[in-house]
């Protein structure tokens, strides 16, 4: 169960510090033209904070989740 939340953390941390990237790589597909598609500021900065959350959540999370029955 680790593991997934240290998936989520790591997945948070990419939008926490590399919104731009996460945007280029998740909807590359999406676009013709992906360079003419960029993100406003806001939208990098929700998703700053989206990660943020995600890390946090993660974190509480893992030592939050009760242990299962032998």
């Amino acid at each position: 169960m680790e593991f997934l939340f240290l998936l989520l953390a790591a997945f948070g941390a990419w939008s926490l510090l590399a919104p731009g990237s996460q945007f280029e790589i998740m909807n590359t597909l999406r676009y013709r033209d992906p360079e003419y598609h960029e993100p406003s500021s806001f939208a990098l900065i929700m998703t700053r904070i989206s990660g943020l959350l995600i890390i946090g959540f993660s974190v509480w999370m893992n030592f939050h989740m009760p242990e299962p029955p032998p």
